[in-house]
């Protein structure tokens, strides 16, 4: 029929939706119109249609109630049986209402329920899309299928091997226990390896199934595990700890396909809020602590008495709690560690974890302390005093810094002060409207005049040029998020290149947005993208090959060829200005320059003065010279020594982080 055909399109167009809805619409006209129906062609019609998954459990529930109204009702209940066993066969799941269909198809024919249950649990068993039957379908056919187990030994074997995702755990163990495989599994009759692997498995792959205690405790009986070697895979999000802790009861060994991931861990959390949890000792003497120890600290926000009353997870809960701390640790990293054991500060925490709170203590030596961090320096050794001077007079706590080389701008209160060096080079005041925010407005400077885009609360933005204050422009709304960092936007004849474009002065689209990384050399530049760099036209903008500065591209070769791979967005390249070329951050030989490379984990940096720094991590974006003497590393505005351990920030006179840790990194 034409409904039929306009399916098939819908089916070779892979839209399965389509073709189920013009399927049902070809039936629908059927019934409607009583139309003469060629039973041969109408089977063979449904079935492929079912086959390829568009037919929907209403239509197939709709099919048997038509079959009543074309046959007898013996005829209707072999036709429907007979349609749905070949459907399974074919790779498509029984549907969840197949049992109450069945049920009242039997009803009209009088024949026996369970019988006609058993004789299609027979016919379909074995077929692999059964496996993936819905928690219904299981509900529903429970006693028929203890009944087909009874008389049929190969269907019993079917079902051992079956891990049916859409059934509850516990209520698949159930299942099995009403079909005498549980002791099978027990005794050693089933292969119990293999079946605690495969259901694992499934369970792995399975989303947050409810929790298996039962399961938990049936393979703790089996003593066919002992000395097994049980493989998993490397999910972990979704096997529960006490899985693990059962099998290494029974003696098994547990491995997995792979190293879980680093960032992957083993969650407590549904263990801790469990009835009748066992104490997880088997797992704390395994050598899988660590995937515990990864993520036992989100644990402990709500189930911290939980994991210190059982004996295991209070035993890798200590191993959590070892001391981190090397013999002269930074006052930040002591902070840290304070902050990481605070939980365990209690009377509780102190008798069940003693020598990792002693160790902790005998860091606590506030002189100790005070002359370390002044042996590794503040940051208000440095000064800017332009800068520092116009962020005073803004008369704001924490005004906020913007970077348009080799200016950095001080906003506050709609007004922003332009330094460069030494010099305020440009200045600019606006006037919002009602319900903006101005701490959260972007500033940019274009030869000489200050664009800014205007956040609503609305989330809509404007974006206004000083020397046209009156005119606004709409910008819709505008979502990015760029670290101050990752920016560099260099000066061109004529305006500001900020990545993706040239900025000129009354440009009426906002900028901001396209800003990306610049590299300079000898004239030229490039544009930073996630993990390659491009020439770009400082005329329009426009991206060219993928190159870098030849200087630059020289001085990593060698490392290139021993396996280490350039971090593109890490990397600050561009000629030093008059007002710049003083520099303590990364800066020699008239050039501002940091490059980060990276093999297998492990992070390298080389200065701007050829120093080879193996310190720091990804987000290590400098290298600053002391004034007495000696150097820090700076990441995200914070110093570290060159050794890589982080020192705390200093504070202003308002108790808040010093500007200074906020100056762009090449500001």
């Amino acid at each position: 029929t034409f409904l039929e055909e306009a399916a098939r399109i819908f089916l070779r167009s892979d839209n399965r939706a389509y073709a189920t809805q013009y399927f049902g619409k070809a039936r629908e006209a059927e019934r409607a119109h009583s139309l003469n129906i060629d039973e041969e062609r109408h089977r063979q019609v449904f079935l492929e249609f079912a086959l390829a998954g568009a037919v929907s459990a209403k239509e197939l529930s709709a099919e048997g109630k038509a079959l009543l109204e074309r046959y007898s009702a013996g005829v209707a209940l072999d036709s429907f049986l007979t349609l749905n066993i070949e459907r399974v066969k074919g790779g498509m799941p029984p549907y969840g209402g197949l049992a109450a269909d069945v049920r009242r198809l039997a009803q009209e024919a009088g024949a026996d329920l369970l019988g006609t249950q058993v004789h299609l649990l027979r016919q379909i068993l074995s077929s692999p899309s059964v496996e993936q039957s819905s928690a219904a379908f299981w509900k529903q056919f429970r006693r028929a299928l203890v009944e087909l187990a009874r008389s049929d030994e190969e269907a019993k074997t079917v079902v051992a091997r079956l891990a049916p995702p859409s059934v509850a755990p516990d209520d698949w163990v159930g299942v099995l226990d009403d079909l005498g495989i549980t002791g099978e599994l027990v005794d050693g009759r089933l292969d119990c390896r293999e079946w605690v692997e495969r259901y694992t498995r499934m369970l792995q792959g399975t989303w947050r199934a409810s929790y298996p205690r039962a399961l938990c405790l049936l393979i703790r009986r089996m003593k066919g595990l002992a000395g097994k070697t049980v493989a998993l895979s490397t999910g972990l999000y979704s096997l529960e700890p006490e899985i693990l802790d059962a099998m290494l009861e029974a003696g098994a060994r547990v491995v997995f396909d792979a190293e879980p991931p680093f960032y992957s861990f083993l969650r407590l959390d549904r263990w801790a809020a469990s009835p009748d949890r066992p104490d997880l000792d088997f797992l704390a003497d395994s050598d899988m602590v660590p995937l515990v120890v990864r993520g036992i600290e989100s644990a402990m926000r709500s189930h911290l008495d939980t994991l210190i009353a059982h004996s295991g997870t209070r035993r890798m809960l200590g191993v959590w709690a070892q001391p981190r701390l090397g013999d002269e640790p930074t006052a930040a990293q002591v902070l840290a560690e304070a902050k990481r054991l605070s939980k365990l500060l209690t009377p509780v925490g102190a008798r069940s974890f003693p020598d990792q709170l002693a160790a902790l203590a005998a860091h606590l030596d506030g002189p100790r302390l005070l002359a370390r961090t002044l042996r590794d320096g503040l940051v208000t050794e440095l000064t800017w005093p332009a800068l520092e001077a116009a962020a005073a007079e803004s008369g704001d706590a924490s005004p906020t810094l913007h970077e348009s080389f080799p200016a950095v701008g001080v906003a506050s209160n709609e007004h922003i002060v332009w330094v460069d060096g030494d010099q305020r080079v440009a200045e600019a005041r606006f006037t919002p409207k009602a319900g903006t925010a101005p701490q959260r407005w972007e500033y940019l400077l274009v030869e000489g005049e200050t664009a800014y885009l205007c956040r609503h609360d609305d989330g809509t933005t404007e974006l206004t040029w000083s020397n046209n204050p009156g005119a606004q422009a709409d910008q819709g709304y505008v979502y990015w998020w760029r670290p101050s960092w990752e920016s560099t936007m260099l000066p061109v004849p004529g305006g500001r290149l900020v990545g993706e474009r040239v900025v000129r002065v009354g440009d009426s689209e906002q900028p901001f947005s396209s800003v990306r990384p610049l590299l300079s050399e000898d004239g030229h530049y490039w544009r930073v993208e996630s993990n390659h760099v491009n020439e770009v036209d400082p005329q329009t903008g426009a991206v060219g090959r993928e190159s870098l500065p030849g200087p630059l591209a020289d001085l990593i070769a060698p490392y290139l060829r021993d396996g280490w791979e350039l971090q593109p967005h890490s990397v600050s390249w561009c000629p030093t200005t008059p007002t710049t070329e003083r520099s303590l951050v990364s800066t020699a030989q008239g050039r501002h320059a940091w490059v980060t490379l990276s093999r297998d984990g492990e992070f390298l940096h080389l200065d701007a003065d050829g120093h080879v720094c193996r310190a720091g991590s990804r987000n290590t974006m400098g290298r600053i010279s002391r004034p007495g003497g000696g150097h820090w590393l700076v990441s995200d505005g914070a110093l570290a020594r060159e050794d890589g351990s982080p020192l705390l920030r200093t504070a202003g006179t308002n108790g808040l982080p010093h500007l200074l840790h906020r100056v762009p990194r090449i500001g």
